[in-house]
């Protein structure tokens, strides 16, 4: 099966310096970026290698310069075009009612959020996410899990003004591990804590959320589906080397934008075939590393996905998820 689907990391510069940011970005990153015709080239490139849908990302996407221009020529090119921005730049997004536009933020309340991606900052998404919605059509708001904070708050905040809602773990990386006093990630108990009420959430407002967890599955019966047809299909439920091929702000393609430093090829120079086989080889040497004794004996262990998301063991010798909320949800039924 071809890539379907491209992030796309315009570049690694950024207006905020956020602490929670696993690659680091922001104003004094010196990660190099490639002009606009680059760009250009590239979304030539996948879409004649059939890839559908493409995810521009940042750092800040839309305060590269040819942002523009690279995103008017996609539209000839791809079904199905999202950005992920903090919403705190200055672009203008009339005339863009085709694209999903997801906007970052970590809180509804100003403090909370303040402490993770500077002052003001929740303002000026909140204005970005009001523009969208009169504008257009309802956008997203990307929120983030951490321990100690007013998650399932800033989730009802988001769905009773009518928009929908993308719920991320908190991974460690980057500038996140540097700030490993500031923020935590949630425990198994709140984990457990917060999926409950995002189940609620779930069944008051339908098709309103995502949950970017393997472990939703559990909890939710769509994802609970594509779990198993995925795993089924594939032996686990990552979309590492199946149909997702990532490029970074150099060109060049990485297995995942958590194994940032992986690099396996040049969008541009590179046959894209090949490099997803490679992919998908870095990919089966994860999961044959063993497994944690929390994991080991799971019912659920095959159908989800071999232990949780890859990103959760880097750097460790095994894989598994210690935070799972599963042990929890089905207590000795284990």
């Amino acid at each position: 099966m071809p890539f379907s689907q491209c992030l796309a990391f315009l570049t690694s510069a950024c207006n905020l310096r956020c602490a929670h940011c696993y690659n680091s970005s922001g104003q004094g990153n010196k990660l190099p970026q490639m002009p606009t015709e680059n760009w250009l080239e590239i979304n030539k490139i996948l879409e004649r290698n059939k890839v559908k849908r493409i995810n521009y990302l940042g750092g800040e996407p839309t305060i590269h310069a040819g942002f523009p221009t690279i995103l008017n020529d996609a539209k000839r090119r791809f079904k199905s075009i999202s950005v992920q921005t903090n919403g705190a730049t200055d672009f203008n997004w009339d005339n863009h009612e085709d694209l999903s536009v997801l906007v970052s933020l970590e809180s509804w309340k100003e403090e909370e959020n303040a402490k993770i991606r500077g002052k003001g900052n929740l303002e000026k998404a909140y204005k970005t996410l009001k523009n969208l919605r009169l504008l257009y059509h309802n956008p997203t708001v990307r929120i983030t899990m951490y321990e100690d904070s007013d998650f399932i708050g800033t989730v009802a905040w988001a769905l009773t003004r009518g928009w929908n809602v993308v719920v991320s773990d908190y991974k460690q990386f980057g500038r996140a591990n540097d700030n490993n006093s500031i923020l935590k990630a949630p425990s198994r108990e709140t984990m457990f804590k917060y999926f409950r009420q995002l189940k609620y959430f779930e069944s008051k407002y339908p098709k309103k959320i995502v949950v970017d967890m393997p472990q939703w599955a559990f909890y939710s019966e769509d994802a609970w589906n594509e779990t198993k047809n995925n795993v089924n299909r594939n032996k686990t439920n990552c979309v590492m080397g199946i149909h997702r091929i990532v490029v970074k702000p150099t060109g060049k393609i990485t297995p995942c934008h958590f194994f940032w430093d992986n690099e396996m090829g040049d969008v541009m120079t590179d046959d894209l075939n090949k490099v997803q086989k490679e992919v998908t080889q870095f990919r089966d040497s994860l999961m044959e590393r063993p497994i944690i004794s929390s994991c080991k004996n799971c019912r659920f262990l095959k159908s989800c996905s071999s232990t949780g998301c890859f990103a959760d063991f880097i750097g460790k010798d095994e894989r598994g998820s210690p935070n799972c909320p599963i042990p929890i949800l089905y207590g000795d039924k284990l």
